[in-house]
């Protein structure tokens, strides 16, 4: 995959590291040249200075052959200029926008951009923690439309086979840890006293974990 990158700060860097690390091949766009000293030692891909939505300064990234284009500047007019330019004038087919206000991520939205709000996530995922932190769980990914989470199993009130478990709400058990091993649940899975559960459940379900498994 050919990745291009607008943005240099600490999002952009780490991504681009990341994906260049994973054998992509990575091209990263920022308007101060200084900015790609946060670039790994390692980092092997291509870097252009100049405005990030600028139509030659894009060219010279690589971005009509690009596969996927990740606007992380840390201002939002600049990221939703880079991303109209890359979906609208370069086609390219996977466009992702990181956004810090939460109002204009509608507007981001509604253009067809797919959009990462640090505000929204971290409120969420701060929250999160509040509801089951003291319940003997602990929240490990939020997005807008998943959560992953980890829930101590205790016989008491439910089944302890996975599939009467999961007919209670709308969740999926992936995985069970027990006595320091982990297995992949299947419907079949006979759960334990103690044992640790990995469940993935739709953000807007999310009330039927806390109901099964009173969190």
């Amino acid at each position: 995959m050919y990745i291009v990158i607008a943005g240099c700060g600490r999002l952009g860097s780490q991504l681009a590291s990341i994906a260049a690390k994973d054998k992509h091949d990575v091209a990263v766009v920022s308007r101060t040249a200084e900015d790609f000293r946060r670039l790994s030692a390692d980092f092997n891909g291509i870097t252009v200075e100049g405005i990030e939505f600028d139509i030659d300064t894009l060219k010279s990234a690589g971005i009509e052959k690009a596969n996927a284009f990740a606007a992380v500047t840390s201002d939002d007019n600049t990221n939703i200029m880079a991303a109209q330019v890359a979906r609208n004038v370069f086609k390219v087919p996977i466009v992702v926008a990181r956004v810090f206000d939460p109002l204009k991520e509608k507007t981001f939205n509604a253009l067809g951009i797919d959009t990462i709000c640090p505000t929204t996530l971290g409120a969420a995922s701060i929250y999160s923690k509040f509801v089951i932190k003291d319940k003997g769980s602990h929240f490990l990914f939020y997005n807008d439309k998943v959560e992953l989470i980890e829930v101590n199993y205790k016989n008491k009130k439910v089944p302890n086979k996975v599939k009467e478990l999961e007919a209670l709400g709308n969740f999926k058990i992936i995985t069970v840890e027990r006595d320091k091993g982990t297995l992949i649940a299947n419907e079949d899975t006979i759960l334990h006293e103690g044992d640790n559960l990995l469940i993935a459940v739709l953000t807007e379900n999310f009330e039927d974990i806390k109901k099964v498994f009173d969190l």
